[in-house]
């Protein structure tokens, strides 16, 4: 009887290990997708590419979540416009990524 328990439970074990379960996709710093739920992997990488190539330029990165969205949506047009003058071309389209971004990344 103890040879059929033990055997019942490894069968369970066993089965209970393969079982996969769908998984979610992480992506880094993001919380939640409350304001760009459509985004993909990559869109958001791409975003996260513009912020470190653009704003990386004048002055260190500041962490995403360390402002509101609030915030963001301060200093992100004054610092495109700041980017524009020395040169650096951040279009409207630009800003609007690194801006979602931000917000998607921001302290809540």
């Amino acid at each position: 009887m103890k040879k059929i328990i033990l055997i019942f439970l490894t069968v369970i074990l066993a089965v209970a290990c393969h079982t996969t379960k769908p998984s979610k996709i992480l992506v880094t710093t993001v919380e939640t997708a409350k304001d760009l739920p459509t985004d993909s992997l990559a869109a958001v990488n791409r975003k996260k590419n513009l912020y470190e190539q653009h704003c990386m330029s004048c002055h260190d990165l500041a962490k995403p979540s360390s402002e509101t969205e609030r915030e963001w949506r301060k200093i992100v047009p004054r610092m495109a416009a700041m980017i524009n003058k020395n040169g650096i071309v951040v279009d409207s389209k630009m800003e609007e990524d690194i801006l979602s971004y931000l917000i998607l990344n921001c302290k809540k």
